[in-house]
């Protein structure tokens, strides 16, 4: 499996900010070489958690790839049950 997530080795300080941060536990720290690194990747939900607290922006994120374990919030934004605008006749305070 292709994963979402990608960790530069070369820019990774090794602080283990996203092993702390990834909600799934997609990360774990090589002992060997102390770099995180992709561990289980089909477990990836594309959060972006790791991208943002990455400092040294060593994480980026493949979009193209789907992840069928996840629901995206926009795809809720075009179901149905939704309702975006205000009802007909409704006050506004």
């Amino acid at each position: 499996m292709n994963s979402p997530v990608i960790i530069d080795a070369s820019l990774c300080d090794g602080c283990a900010r996203c092993v702390t941060i990834c909600p799934t536990d997609v990360m774990r720290m090589d002992a060997a070489g102390g770099k995180a690194v992709v561990t289980y990747p089909e477990d990836c939900h594309v959060c972006f958690l790791c991208v943002e607290d990455c400092k040294p922006r060593a994480i980026s994120l493949d979009h193209s790839l789907a992840n069928h374990r996840h629901r995206s919030v926009y795809a809720d934004l075009a179901d149905e049950q939704l309702v975006l605008a205000p009802e007909a006749g409704a006050k506004r305070y």
